[in-house]
This record gives C-alpha cells, sequence and structure tokens, in this order.
C-alpha cells in the first residue's frame, strides 16, 4: 500500500488505497473478554471479520466496528478528528489505523495519506491532524499483525467536499480528467452526510482558472441527518417500544417528515452563502446522507447530480489526491 485517502466519518469510516475499499462501522469500545468466538483468518469474507474485530495498537486492546456495537457499547459521542496529543488515541486514530491494517496486502507498510476534514473545522484540526498522526504503530488484528509507518510530511488535510468534488475531476492515478463536465460550470455542491454538512459554490467560467478561488463554503450548523433522526427517534417513541438501533432500520422510510425538515433548514443556511439558483449550472450531492435525499432537496432537479459512489466520494476522491501530491 502507496497512498490511502480517508474519510472518517461519523457513521463509517470510509478508505480508499491502492489495496483496495472499505467502509469500517465507525464504533469503537474498550476490549472485554467474549465467552463466544467466531474464528476467523487470512481468508474469511470481509463481512464476518468486521463484525469479530478485535484489534490491539501498540499493545492496547479493543472492539472496533460491529463487535463494539453489541451490548450496550456503541460510542455515539465518535470523534472526527486525530487527537490533540501524541498520547491519545481517539477513535478516529484507532479507526484509521485498523482500516490501513485491514488493507495491508503486506505486514509491513509506509503510506503516504490524505484525511478529510468538516469545512469549518479544517483550519483548527488539519494542522493536529499532519502533526499527531504521523508515527509508528503495530496494529494486531485477529489474524495478522501489520507494522504501519507514518511519516511527517507524508499526512496531508484536506476538506470535505472538496475531496468528493476531486473523484470526478481526476483520475484514479492523480492526472486531472482532460475534460471535466464541470469546466467553465458554475458549480454547487452539497456533502450531506450523517453528522455535518459541508458545502461550497466555485465559479469556474474562466477555462483557466480550475481551482477553488471563487468558494463559497460552510459546515451548515444545524448538522445532517443525525439531528433528523434524533427528532424522529423522540416522535416513535412516544407510541412504541423500539431501540435506537431498531429505529435507525425504518428512518429513512417512516422518518421523512423530520428528514425534510431538516433539509429546509440546511436549504436556507446555504442560501445565504451560494447566488440565487438560476446562476447555478450544477448542484451536485454526495455523502450517504446526499444519496438517499438528494431529490428531496427543493432545487430544479434538471441540475441536481448525484456524485457517483456518493458515500465513498470523498475518500476516493482523497485517495487520487494523494496519488497526484505525493507521487
Amino acid at each position: 500500500m502507496k497512498y490511502a485517502g480517508i474519510d472518517v466519518g461519523y457513521w463509517g469510516l470510509k478508505i480508499a488505497t491502492d489495496s483496495g475499499e472499505l467502509i469500517l462501522p465507525s464504533c469503537v469500545a474498550p476490549w472485554k473478554k467474549r465467552d463466544v468466538k467466531t474464528e476467523i483468518n487470512r481468508n474469511s469474507d470481509m463481512k464476518l471479520i468486521l463484525a469479530n474485530l478485535e484489534i490491539g495498537i501498540n499493545g492496547q486492546m479493543y472492539h472496533v466496528g460491529s463487535l463494539a456495537n453489541q451490548g450496550g457499547n456503541r460510542n455515539y459521542e465518535k470523534e472526527k478528528y486525530i487527537p490533540t496529543s501524541d498520547e491519545t488515541f481517539s477513535n478516529a486514530k484507532i479507526l484509521l489505523l485498523t482500516g490501513l491494517a485491514l488493507l495491508a496486502k503486506t505486514d509491513y507498510i509506509n503510506p503516504s495519506i490524505v484525511i478529510c476534514l468538516p469545512i469549518n473545522d479544517y483550519s483548527s484540526q488539519a494542522t493536529k491532524s499532519e502533526k499527531y498522526l504521523p508515527g509508528y504503530y503495530e496494529v494486531v488484528l485477529p489474524y495478522k499483525t501489520v507494522r504501519i509507518k507514518l511519516e511527517t510530511g507524508k499526512v496531508l488535510a484536506i476538506q470535505e467536499g472538496i475531496a468528493a468534488l476531486s473523484s470526478t475531476l481526476l483520475n484514479p492515478d492523480g492526472t486531472q480528467v482532460s475534460k471535466s463536465l464541470y469546466t467553465g460550470k458554475r458549480i454547487g455542491l452539497n456533502d450531506f452526510g450523517w453528522r455535518t454538512d459541508n458545502f461550497f459554490f466555485m465559479d469556474w467560467t474562466d477555462p483557466d482558472i480550475m481551482d477553488y478561488k471563487d468558494q463559497r463554503s460552510g459546515t451548515v450548523p444545524t448538522g445532517g441527518l443525525s439531528n433528523a433522526f434524533a427528532e424522529f427517534y423522540k416522535r416513535i417513541t412516544r407510541t412504541r417500544d423500539i431501540t435506537a438501533d431498531e429505529a435507525e432500520k425504518i428512518f429513512l422510510k417512516e422518518g421523512r417528515q423530520e428528514i425534510q425538515e431538516r433539509i429546509d433548514k440546511n436549504y436556507n443556511h446555504i442560501r445565504m452563502y451560494w447566488p440565487d439558483v438560476s446562476m447555478i449550472d450544477y448542484i451536485l450531492f454526495s455523502g450517504g446522507g446526499g444519496q438517499n435525499t438528494y431529490k428531496m432537496w427543493p432545487y430544479p432537479q434538471e441540475k441536481v447530480v448525484l456524485l457517483p459512489n456518493a458515500i465513498m466520494a470523498n475518500a476516493l476522491g482523497a485517495s487520487y489526491i494523494c496519488r497526484a501530491n505525493f507521487s
């Protein structure tokens, strides 16, 4: 593994590398001894592996992914960022290292990585991420041990949304596509996720200025789909005895009232930053929330485009940027 793009989302870590792609549930819990264990090995199906992840990082043990969600261990305060102390292992760092180890084809890797951060927090968190993530780690999985070396200067933080758009502007090898659909256009992008909603606008009417100079961007303070889910769960538990995990399974179908209310609030916030919609050629959507709701937003549908592989778009774009910067 040489290159990796990583989106540590609230609901799942998305990682795209030259060794493969992976979505790992964003759940971390302290390790506990289990009475029943499932035997897994190098040839086990990835779904089985992700359901039974007991890992060690530099001697400290954790449950990660689906296993961490069992028995009330789910961590709803999932941390988005790399820690501000190199002695601290945040959930984000644990998930990131686990994802790299799972996709590693050898027992030692020294990759370059690009991490995605919410737009509003980028300026305060980028330097910390690039400073405190580098180090030497030994990650023990149930069926292999991977030594990971992350070097200073080979860790880059970028903004969410911009990474998603880069998945369409760059080829997988990091080179620019010869002719983009968006060249010479005015573009709005809404990266609508579970916890955050990032947006930006770019005016690329000059074909020689394919950059981000005309950004009108930010992170919507009212958040992503999780806030809509909180209102939905509050409503249905008035009449039904249902757990949060059970409610999540029916949320997209039965929670459309709360989803629409959240969309309308976010839409009104974004309108304060973007020009009139008549001046925008394309409105792009990415993220898990975007994939499930892009048709519900009050934009002219002829202008709305769902990015390919919307859930993985940030991680894929980050991996392409990684190749462009570190090849």
